[in-house]
């Protein structure tokens, strides 16, 4: 799963690279961008290893 995060903390997109089910990868793509993670100057992206 591949994360963009705004400065302000919100989650810009997810990117699911790969799912067992198609149903399966959108529900926890979209539980990921009701994330919110601490302020930084520019925001940053990362790859997280949710294991199905």
């Amino acid at each position: 799963m591949f994360v963009q995060v705004n400065g302000d903390g919100t989650v810009t997109s997810v990117s699911v690279k790969a799912s067992p089910n198609a149903d399966l990868g959108s529900c926890v793509a979209t539980a990921m961008s009701k994330a919110k993670f601490a302020k930084t100057q520019s925001g940053g992206s990362f790859t997280y290893p949710f294991v199905f």
